[in-house]
């Protein structure tokens, strides 16, 4: 029985280290879009006119279309970045009051934790109520863990 065990943590181990490079790789393509694009996106916030500028003198419209696409990228860039932070704020105050509430350690760390995550594209709050959630139901606080859980799902999934 020994024998199995341990042939099955070898061929485990191996699948692992077989997996690492490629989620090495994964990792930092996505980390190095996300630093271009929020270099991008502070380049067209701190040098707007700039960036207009260079914007009208090389776009393949005629000037007069490519002023309008410049003002609309402008009115889009403050859209997003005015959206994107007030989302995150409300995310962090309702994950640190779900916190709170269930009865959690330091809701309001963890809700300010959430605050500045949310803005991570594809992650956001799960990357820290996930965990929360899953060491509630190892420690047998089974409520806290299940309600956290029902949380995400009946908040998150509703909006797609």
């Amino acid at each position: 029985m020994n024998v199995i065990i341990e042939d099955g943590l070898k061929k485990a181990g191996a699948w692992a280290a077989s997996l690492f490079p490629s989620l090495i790789s994964g990792i930092f393509n996505i980390v190095l879009g996300l630093l271009l694009m929020y270099f991008l996106l502070y380049f067209m916030l701190v040098e707007r006119e700039t960036f207009e500028n260079a914007m009208v003198k090389y776009a393949p419209f005629r000037e007069q279309n490519a002023f309008r696409f410049a003002e609309e990228m402008r009115n889009t860039t403050y859209a997003n970045v005015v959206g994107q932070g007030f989302i995150a704020l409300v995310q962090g105050s309702l994950v640190s009051l779900a916190f709170y509430v269930l009865g959690y350690n330091d809701p309001l760390f963890w809700g300010v934790i959430t605050t500045f995550i949310s803005l991570v594209p594809l992650l956001g709050p799960p990357v820290v109520f996930v965990p929360a959630a899953l060491l509630q139901l190892a420690d047998g606080n089974n409520f806290a863990g299940w309600a956290m859980f029902d949380l995400w799902f009946c908040g998150d999934h509703q909006h797609r």
